[in-house]
């Protein structure tokens, strides 16, 4: 079966590298993103940007596009597991308040030196969406530790804070909603 993207291509009558070409992108890159070697949450905002351009496309179509793979069973993942809004709102809100507390950058550094032990597939994803979005905006290489985990995401979008992030139509965060976990503002700390 055909991906997404792989119908997009065909559809403008372009191969991958042809698509690399008038991204001027380098092939390699882009055959890694469209094959999903490479998570979108890895790639820097301009490729992504230049390769949706080249397919006269919006930059979030063409995330959407790329189609990672879905955590299929959840529970498969950790037995008895269950997304329980509210044990995983109170994990969430933890992590803006100690955000909040000692920003950007030191929080960064704990977050990614902290154990993942006794952490849901959710929580982990969570945690590694919030570490990529902090690692691209101070403009940071992002860390190997979720390497493998950044190649998933949930099969259903997983919305979490308060409703204002739909009832506005605010665009959620890029690191997060790659995952399909629907997030629009992690500096929301009271």
């Amino acid at each position: 079966m055909e991906s997404q993207i792989q119908q997009i291509l065909e559809a403008h009558g372009i191969s991958m590298l042809e698509l690399a070409k008038r991204a001027q992108v380098p092939y390699v890159t882009a055959h890694d993103l469209l094959t999903g070697k490479t998570s979108a949450a890895k790639a820097r905002y301009y490729t992504l940007h230049a390769l949706a351009q080249a397919l006269e496309m919006s930059t979030d179509e063409f995330v959407q596009a790329c189609e990672f793979p879905a955590v299929e069973d959840f529970a498969a993942l950790n037995p008895g597991e269950e997304l329980a809004k509210d044990t995983f709102a109170t994990f969430r809100d933890n992590l803006h308040h100690r955000l909040k507390a000692e920003g950007d950058e030191a929080f960064l550094i704990e977050l990614l030196q902290s154990s993942d032990d006794g952490l849901t597939t959710l929580e982990q994803m969570y945690k590694m969406a919030l570490g990529d979005y902090l690692c691209n905006k101070l403009q940071l290489p992002l860390s190997d530790k979720y390497s493998e985990l950044r190649r998933k995401k949930l099969p259903e979008p997983f919305y979490v804070g308060d409703s204002a992030l739909f009832i506005k139509n605010i665009t959620p965060i890029r690191e997060f909603a790659i995952h399909n976990i629907m997030e629009g503002d992690v500096y929301d700390a009271c």
